[in-house]
């Protein structure tokens, strides 16, 4: 638009174009309008005159205004997509217009060919987007825009694993597995501190192979991770290792059996699993040293049992030795003989002529009605009693009494009775007759 800001003689205003395919013209009051036609390049020209008519005192007046006609300006309106990788395709541009409305809108994804469809993005990656839009009497309008689709963070839902924690007892390994690695990346390990356990990796299998530890419960975090691919970042996950020491297992027999006299190994048999640990011996709560202690004499002894090596909980155990009394044998109490007959009324004796034990010397009958037994020392003396047959007999048991080593040992001697023997010595009377009445026997004795 423009006015006529003078029209002196006063005329009738009229307007017209030189070149109407560029644009016409029409007035209303002193107001010009110029509508342009739909252009197809900039700078058309028309001349507009604008006429105020003849009238009684003025021949027609004309004025003239140029109009340079331009193709009309197109303004896109785009929004980019921007979002983390999901694995689906999404429109590179969440909101696309054009000003005015109504033009033809097509695309290229990082100098591909122009299409009126919308791209689709899916990859992680940074995209370039070329939009344009034509519509006729405007210029074509373009533009470009960044689409970025960032890889996948790190989450819990890319990168799982069998278990993360565990306890780990020394010397064995401990294992896990990884049982989802969505990004496909190339897997690897790390333990936080080597000094506790190290890792390794084969295929999805991690094994954790602990340290010599120096006390239980000692942790170690182990991350595993999935190495960054184009649509993803680098994934981790954690594993926290509990490492113990190790379990010693004690296997001891202990010696049993009777007193010999001699020294024997408290224990009979020792081992330990694992093998290569330092035992050490404490008998009767005395002070523990790798030697072996030997017992002799019969008791109950009672012997510590503790093992040690390096990466391994010290174990201990305690058994229980026996060593039995030696029981009543004839080796250990013997007679010089085991039988004898006695004449009434003399006395028998026999002696003890082996009495290992020491222990005090007793006798006893078992029928003081046949003889009774006494001890002097070592020897035996059995006294009969008045018999009233040959042959009653009566059997002498001689005991040694219990001591610290043996039990009560005894040995037996069977004594029989006869009667004693009476002898007569007589003299016959021998003489010539006289009359007279003379003793039968001029002498008699007996013996007894």
């Amino acid at each position: 638009t423009f006015t006529v800001t003078k029209n002196t003689s006063g005329g009738t205003l009229s307007v017209s174009s030189s070149d109407e395919s560029v644009a016409t013209a029409s007035i209303s009051g002193t107001t010009v309008t110029i509508t342009p036609k739909v252009p197809t390049t900039d700078g058309k020209k028309t001349t507009i005159t604008v006429t105020s008519a003849a009238t009684s005192n003025y021949e027609a007046q004309t004025a003239t205004y140029v109009a340079t006609v331009n193709m009309g300006t197109i303004t896109i309106n785009a929004t980019p997509y921007k979002g983390t990788y999901d694995g689906k395709s999404h429109p590179a541009l969440t909101a696309v217009s054009t000003n005015p409305t109504g033009t033809t809108i097509e695309y290229s994804l990082n100098g591909g060919t122009y299409s009126t469809t919308m791209p689709q993005v899916t990859g992680a990656s940074t995209y370039s987007i070329s939009i344009r839009a034509t519509k006729a009497g405007y210029a074509k309008a373009e533009t470009t825009k960044t689409i970025t689709v960032n890889k996948q963070t790190n989450t819990n839902g890319n990168l799982t694993l069998s278990a993360t924690s565990g306890t780990i007892t020394y010397p064995n390994n401990g294992t896990f597995t990884v049982t989802k690695n969505t990004s496909g990346g190339a897997l690897s390990v790390k333990s936080s501190d080597e000094s506790v356990a190290t890792a390794s990796i084969s295929g999805t299998t991690v094994t954790i192979t602990p340290k010599v530890p120096t006390t239980d419960g000692k942790k170690t975090t182990i991350t595993v991770t999935s190495a960054a691919t184009s649509n993803y970042e680098a994934q981790t996950a954690t594993y926290v290792a509990t490492v113990n020491m190790g379990k010693i297992t004690i296997n001891a027999t202990a010696y049993s059996g009777k007193y010999d006299g001699k020294a024997h190994p408290a224990l009979t048999a020792v081992s330990t699993n694992p093998t290569g640990t330092t035992i050490e011996y404490s008998l009767n709560g005395g002070t523990y040293s790798t030697t072996m202690p030997q017992v002799t004499g019969a008791s109950t002894y009672s012997i510590s049992i503790r093992a040690t090596k390096a990466g391994y909980a010290k174990a201990e155990t305690t058994k229980t030795i026996t060593v039995n009394k030696q029981t009543n044998t004839n080796g250990n109490l013997t007679l010089s003989a085991t039988s004898g007959t006695i004449t009434y009324p003399n006395n028998g004796t026999f002696t003890v002529t082996k009495n290992t034990s020491g222990g005090t010397l007793s006798v006893s009958s078992s029928d003081t009605s046949v003889a009774t037994a006494s001890i002097s020392g070592t020897t035996v003396t059995v006294t009969p009693k008045v018999p009233t047959t040959d042959g009653k007999k009566t059997t002498i048991t001689v005991t040694s009494a219990a001591t610290s080593n043996y039990e009560a040992q005894t040995a037996t001697y069977v004594a029989t009775v006869n009667m004693g023997k009476i002898t007569i010595n007589a003299t016959a009377y021998n003489g010539k007759y006289d009359g007279k009445a003379h003793p039968a026997l001029t002498a008699v004795s007996t013996n007894p």
